[in-house]
């Protein structure tokens, strides 16, 4: 992933609380990505959704 950039481009991710959803959330995000992010564990998920927002 690090020659892509998502300027304007949406990534859908399934499993984004942990793991290595979380870690490609971080990534697209940072890489200008608009993200639709999704999990089972609403809980981590709101916890994940915090920390991506700093």
């Amino acid at each position: 992933m690090r020659d892509l950039v998502f300027p304007g481009g949406t990534a859908v991710l399934t499993g984004a609380a942990s793991g290595i959803g979380a870690a490609l959330a971080h990534g697209l995000g940072r890489r200008g990505a608009d993200l639709v992010l999704l999990d089972r564990d609403a809980e981590l998920m709101t916890v994940r959704l915090a920390m991506f927002s700093h």
